[in-house]
């Protein structure tokens, strides 16, 4: 099975997961049986498929923790295609680092002139 990811930054704190079992397709926990199409045929996608399915192949969106993911995603977009028969697909997100921040677009500021904060 050929599946095409289309990354997008999430900032609910969620990342998509994605597991395969010949033809069915486990996306956060539901499962969508690609077996129902018939061979040779197409399935127009509801999400989160994008476009047309086909038992051989499909685009799912892929959603990633924004919030532990480097801000800047270099990997090529080649990269984010994958061919699994059976197992966890998994999406070339850089994450960041253990001993770096995660920045939830919060600050506090210290408005008291206080150094030793």
């Amino acid at each position: 099975m050929k599946i095409h990811l289309s990354p997008q930054a999430n900032f609910n704190g969620e990342t998509t997961e994605i597991f395969v079992s010949g033809l069915v397709i486990t996306v956060d926990g539901t499962d969508y049986d690609l077996s129902e199409i018939p061979e040779g045929g197409l399935a127009e996608a509801e999400l989160p498929f994008i476009g047309t399915v086909t038992r051989e192949e499909c685009k799912i969106l892929f959603k990633y923790d924004n919030n532990k993911a480097e801000n800047h995603q270099t990997a090529p977009i080649e990269n984010w295609t994958v061919d699994i028969a059976e197992g966890d697909v998994i999406a070339p997100v850089q994450w960041l680092s253990d001993t770096e921040p995660v920045y939830s677009g919060q600050a506090t500021i210290d408005i008291t002139g206080d150094s030793n904060v």
